[in-house]
């Protein structure tokens, strides 16, 4: 029965014992405890009884706790319900109920003894209100509850043992943190398998069992002490504010992205590893700014690599055939490039490229009087191709003169001197309905040739974000061209542009993952595809082609001694646009090969036979887990023998766990099971 429930039953108010946590442990060792007790209705001598003064002096047995196996018997509380009414008979001098205060630690002048006592008195004053060591030989004065005080008494506490732990199970730092990492966040659907279901459709053998993660620092660091760069980027990405060692764990996080772009520019072909090392830094999101200077170094290492390959391809197939757009491409890419960076690519890159896309201009214009186009492609060569510049640009203003003659003819009216000017303004809104591109072209004409007034050029801004907005809707080429006029003509607010490139290298990257797939190159494939998604998920590469990559990247890693098959499934796990199945199936098997490693390089036993068991749930690694968790699960069997006599308790731990484990043949098994049996016995 409950205390508050006897207490109703015998009809007795009986004392409370609250206990410091100080001196709790004290209590638990069979020190000294003091008590505060809580008599209620109890009355309270002003001094300690004569009884009391003996009790003091007596031997004090065992102080029992009132718990559900050591309950306060019926008699006693019977016998405290008659010495209360023996005490209210004599009248004594009784204290109102108080609500409970901080107590103090005073000394009783009369008993010699120490006593709590809840006013504030001078050390050794006389006091009315003091309650001494408990006795619980006295029947008559029977402990009801035992309590923990948790106020702010400070006693000195027991020493802490710092003794020798290195026969005790421990985790390392590297252990479940990934997990953490991993789970949804609040909100988010869970899975009802409890995180035991494996993507890639192949039935896990084991699961081991969870246990409380480390620290994000001391994952982060485990990582950087072994040189893996990428796993402390990758499980650091998610680092907030609130996480312990923020400015250590962001010290870290941000040398080991550098030592990513480091390791990638050093490559002239990227391996699969440099391809995750790149879409890794591009997937961060943080606003750090050294984060951010990295992220924005990294599109431009990455847009860098594309026009030179592009204008070797262009060399290379050049001479079999004219290509047109290819020669727009490559112009664009380098140009480009050289305009966003301070060390620009060799003019020589072009092969030839610049002068094709003039002479591509002129037919634009004689054989099939697209203008808009021809005007496009004289712009990208006045712009980025130094040696075709002069000439590209006469050819525009020509276009451009022919174009404004025959509006001239039919507004003779206006004024002579500003003819040209609000001419070209005007056939821009002209054609603002009809051709919106071409509209743009005309009205950045006009303010680049002297019309820079704040009329011409809010309405140049007006027309590009209207182009902008539209471009999404026009068929493929005609959106690209659009793209390139919004991102080569500086008189566009730099907003526009900047969009309007970004959608640019989007569309030049889809193009190149399509061509990359064709040619069975999947990886570089899954590659341009990632950032064509990334930079414009709405009309990007999209799933398709990052898809068909990853499967059969996925396919090719089955072949693949460890480490490659690592970075084969890094570069699917980082990549944008990949669906759901395959980069399930990427990060579990990442994680699988983290284990591993953690396993292998793990000094204690227990936590290396963990971690290579994790390992052992996706059949594709067991051959390379196989002989390493079988040598280490001997190991720890030896290691639980050596210690079942000294620590019976932790080698029956080590035993328990190699019983669970698969992939364990029956020997270790069986010796396991057998040394349990002989415990168990014994």
């Amino acid at each position: 029965m409950a205390p508050e429930n006897q207490q109703e039953k015998n009809g007795a108010k009986v004392r409370r014992a609250i206990l410091p946590v100080s001196l709790g442990l004290l209590v638990v060792t069979g020190g000294v405890a003091a008590y505060q007790w809580n008599q209620g209705s109890v009355p309270t001598n002003s001094r300690p009884t004569e009884k009391a003064e003996a009790n003091a002096k007596k031997p004090s047995p065992s102080i029992r706790l009132n718990t559900d196996d050591n309950q306060v018997k019926n008699t006693t509380r019977i016998q405290a319900k008659k010495d209360e009414s023996k005490q209210k008979d004599i009248g004594l001098k009784c204290k109102s109920e108080k609500a409970m205060a901080e107590p103090n630690l005073l000394q009783d002048k009369k008993s010699n003894t120490f006593a709590f006592s809840l006013k504030e008195h001078a050390l050794g004053e006389v006091y009315d209100d003091a309650v001494d060591l408990v006795d619980v030989a006295d029947i008559e004065k029977p402990i009801a509850d035992l309590v923990v005080d948790q106020s702010d008494i400070v006693l000195p506490e027991p020493p802490l043992w710092l003794g020798d732990f290195s026969d005790q199970p421990i985790h390392t730092e590297m252990t479940r943190m990934e997990e953490r990492i991993g789970q949804p966040a609040d909100g988010e659907e869970r899975s009802s398998d409890n995180g035991t279901r494996n993507p890639s459709g192949e039935q896990p053998v084991y699961r081991e069992p969870s246990y409380i993660p480390s620290p994000l620092y001391d994952i982060l660091s485990g990582y950087a002490a072994t040189g893996d760069s990428y796993n402390v980027v990758y499980y650091g990405k998610n680092v907030n504010a609130h996480d312990g060692r923020y400015d250590d764990i962001m010290k870290l996080f941000t040398d080991s992205a550098n030592q990513l772009k480091t390791q990638a520019d050093a490559e002239s072909i990227l391996s699969y590893q440099g391809h995750a090392n790149l879409q890794l830094l591009l997937s961060l999101t943080m606003d750090q700014p050294d984060i951010k200077t990295l992220r924005e170094e990294t599109e431009k290492s990455i847009f860098k690599r594309y026009a030179e390959a592009e204008a070797d391809l262009y060399a290379a197939q050049s001479k079999e055939k004219e290509r047109a757009e290819e020669a727009k491409h490559v112009v664009y890419a380098i140009g480009k490039y050289n305009e966003q960076t301070d060390k620009p690519l060799d003019m020589s890159k072009y092969h030839g490229a610049d002068k094709m896309l003039v002479n591509l201009a002129n037919k634009d214009v004689k054989s099939e009087g697209d203008t808009t186009e021809a005007l496009n492609k004289y712009q990208i060569a006045f712009q980025y191709a130094p040696d075709v510049a002069r000439e590209s640009g006469e050819k525009e203003k020509d276009v451009l003169e022919s174009m404004l003659t025959s509006q001239k003819e039919a507004e003779k009216e206006a004024e002579e001197e500003k003819t040209e000017e609000v001419d070209a303004l005007a056939y821009a809104v002209h054609f603002a309905e009809s051709d919106i591109s071409k509209a743009v072209i005309l009205a950045t004409e006009a303010v680049e040739r002297g019309d820079s007034t704040p009329e011409a050029k809010e309405q140049v801004q007006k027309l590009a974000e209207k182009l902008l907005a539209e471009a999404e809707t026009f068929k493929p080429a005609k959106e690209e061209q659009a793209y390139e006029i919004l991102s080569t003509r500086p008189v566009i607010a730099q907003e526009i542009s900047r969009i309007a490139t970004e959608r640019k290298k989007a569309l030049l990257y889809a193009r190149k993952a399509e061509q990359l797939l064709d040619s069975e190159k999947y990886a570089e494939a899954l590659y341009y595809a990632s950032e064509s998604n990334r930079l414009y998920s709405k009309k990007g590469s999209g799933g398709s082609v990052a898809g068909q990559a990853a499967k059969k990247l996925l396919d090719q890693a089955k072949a693949e001694e460890i480490h490659t098959q690592l970075a084969i499934y890094r570069s699917i796990s980082s990549a944008s646009s990949v669906p759901n199945e395959y980069r399930q199936q990427a990060e579990f098997l990442q994680k699988a090969i983290d284990d591993y490693e953690k396993g292998m390089r793990e000094n204690n036993l227990e936590q290396s036979v963990r971690l290579l068991t994790s390992a052992w749930q996706h059949p594709r690694l067991q051959k390379f887990v196989e002989a390493p968790l079988r040598e280490k699960s001997q190991a720890l069997l030896e290691q639980a023998k050596a210690i079942r006599n000294e620590k019976p308790q932790i080698a029956e731990q080590y035993l328990n766990m190699l019983l669970q484990i698969s992939g364990l043949d029956n020997g270790v098994k069986e010796s396991a099971k057998s040394m349990l049996h002989e415990n168990h016995t014994y």
